[in-house]
């Protein structure tokens, strides 16, 4: 943002000089207009090529690419209006429009009112299509949303604590119809495979789960396709499809050096209240006991899921501050400079020249500016979209940027041509 700001500052109009021609000057190329220019599409080439870097570093080098991009990029775009510009000088239609005319000789004379028009919506653009990304990462490595939503997401929980048994109190807290297993890890083969799956619960327990019940001091192996297929989410990076072992025996610790793991589950058929075996978990074993449903499967939170919703959201409302801001400034600068205009009413005999006076200058800066935007973002994004855990674009938000641009661009279009069409009626000359 501060170096937004500082290139504003540099790109700002320079005071007019005494004694010379009311036309508008062609605006210098000084050095560090030429530096933002060049530096757009290196931080661009940086962004795409920031995998390359090794995880952190790519991560970092990407952050930053971006952040530049986006910096440089309105610059970009009042250069190139500023050459098309020049070019429609040249074309006799545009000759033949006073409006046209106007518009092209000030916007190749003052890039720098483009780049202070579109940069505001190039930001918002970036500010929002970046928390999107953000969130769609998040997201994804937070766990499967579906998942969680499936029945083994809502009839089973994951339960760890440093307590070596399930209390009666736990027990008693639990919602109704609600069983648990403990599960701990057997030893690891000598063929450096996964370990073997332990589970231990009394005989009610193991048959809510159609798992046999063998005699006190005894066991049984239960293949894996035969588990319960919640069972099979469960633990499934620890385990793999390795064999289970079940023996009969009260919910407690299978190694106690590692703690209490036990599954909490009621019928597949009936939808367990999660919340409630967390609330139990913290009151009756410790303060610090983990319950998350198996789909999270103990490596993902879908918690950081939900909350990254706030990213958007926040996202949003900092977006419409922004393009806020950049209506009142535009319409502003546009209403300063449409009081230099006000005498085409008397040579023209009609208000329509400054309707389209405002197209050009205030409604195609700004249509170009947020199609422009849109495709850098959709280039930008391409790096750290793909894969199990990537990001997602989404076409809704891409879609919904391009119709809001169009609506704003009418809208500022329509207010400044009206607003600068109603002060030129109250034009009059005045005498040197």
């Amino acid at each position: 943002m501060a170096m937004m700001l500082g290139l504003v500052l540099l790109l700002r109009p320079a005071a007019a000089r005494k004694g010379t021609s009311t036309r508008p000057r062609t605006a210098g190329s000084g050095l560090l207009r030429l530096l933002a220019l060049g530096s757009c599409p290196a931080f661009l080439v940086l962004a795409l090529t920031s995998k390359s870097f090794g995880a952190q570093r790519s991560a970092a080098a990407y952050l930053f690419a971006v952040v530049g991009v986006w910096v440089t990029l309105p610059w970009v775009i009042g250069w190139a209006a500023s050459r098309i510009s020049r070019r429609a000088l040249r074309s006799p239609q545009h000759s033949g429009s006073p409006a046209r005319l106007i518009a092209a000789r000030t916007t190749a004379a003052r890039p720098g009112t483009v780049v202070r028009l579109v940069a505001a919506m190039i930001i918002a653009i970036g500010v929002i299509g970046q928390t999107q990304i953000i969130t769609s990462l998040l997201s994804a490595r937070s766990g499967d949303q579906e998942q969680l939503n499936s029945t083994q997401g809502r009839t089973m929980a994951l339960v760890q604590t440093s307590a070596p048994r399930l209390t009666d109190a736990f027990a008693a807290a639990l919602p109704k119809g609600a069983h648990a297993i403990a599960i701990g890890t057997g030893n690891i083969r000598s063929d450096g495979s996964s370990a073997s799956r332990v589970l231990q619960a009394p005989c009610s327990s193991l048959r809510a789960l159609q798992l046999p019940c063998p005699a006190l001091g005894q066991e049984a192996n239960v293949q894996y396709g035969t588990l319960d297929k919640r069972l099979r989410v469960s633990g499934y990076q620890t385990f793999g499809e390795t064999p289970a072992t079940v023996g009969t025996g009260p919910v407690s610790a299978i190694i106690s050096a590692a703690g209490l793991q036990a599954v909490v589950f009621t019928d597949i058929d009936k939808p367990m209240d999660i919340p409630a075996v967390k609330r139990a978990a913290h009151l009756h074993l410790s303060v610090k006991a983990l319950t998350e449903p198996v789909a999270e499967d103990g490596a993902k939170s879908f918690a950081v899921g939900c909350q990254s919703r706030w990213i958007p959201f926040l996202g949003t409302i900092g977006t419409l501050i922004l393009l806020t801001a950049m209506a009142l400034a535009a319409l502003s600068e546009f209403l300063q400079f449409a009081q230099t205009l006000a005498p085409l009413t008397v040579l023209t005999g009609r208000g329509r020249v400054f309707h389209t006076t405002a197209l050009w200058c205030l409604g195609a800066p700004l249509l170009g500016a947020g199609a422009i935007g849109t495709f850098v973002h959709v280039v930008l994004v391409q790096p750290v979209t793909g894969g199990e855990s990537g990001a997602t674009l989404s076409w809704n938000l891409i879609t919904a940027v391009l119709t809001a641009t169009v609506l704003l661009t009418a809208a500022a279009t329509a207010a400044g041509g009206s607003t600068a069409a109603r002060r030129a009626l109250t034009w009059r000359p005045r005498a040197d």
